[in-house]
């Protein structure tokens, strides 16, 4: 059976991975990790919901995990601002991703990689 994480921060929009909670509860082993619990296990896949994501995305714990995922070969997926998440933990070199428009100037983090 896969095992997967859908990560809530503060600031995420749960309504936006309630279709894959749906579509992914049977046959899945789906839980909802936190930021202040965040799974030891490397899961097969984790999905990353958009929102405001300005906590997530200086998280380095949750980075760290992201990144295990990533070397282990597990599915990473994100909605609109998750996207963020992932390219703040520097998995995203190379890669495309397509964001909203959003004006970032008066935000307190800048994005490195």
């Amino acid at each position: 059976m896969s095992k997967g994480y859908i990560i809530h921060y503060p600031g995420c929009i749960m309504a936006e991975v309630e279709p894959v909670i749906e579509l992914l509860r049977h046959g899945t082993d789906l839980k909802i990790a936190t930021l202040d619990a965040l799974p030891k296990e490397i899961p097969n896949f984790v999905l990353i919901p958009g929102g405001s994501c300005d906590l997530a995305i200086v998280h380095s714990e949750l980075h760290t995990s992201i990144r295990n995922v990533d070397h282990q070969g597990g599915l990473l997926a994100a909605i609109c601002n998750g996207a963020l998440v992932l390219a703040s933990a520097g998995i995203l070199g190379g890669h495309h991703c397509t964001l909203q428009n959003l004006d970032r100037r008066g935000s307190s983090w800048r994005l490195s990689h």
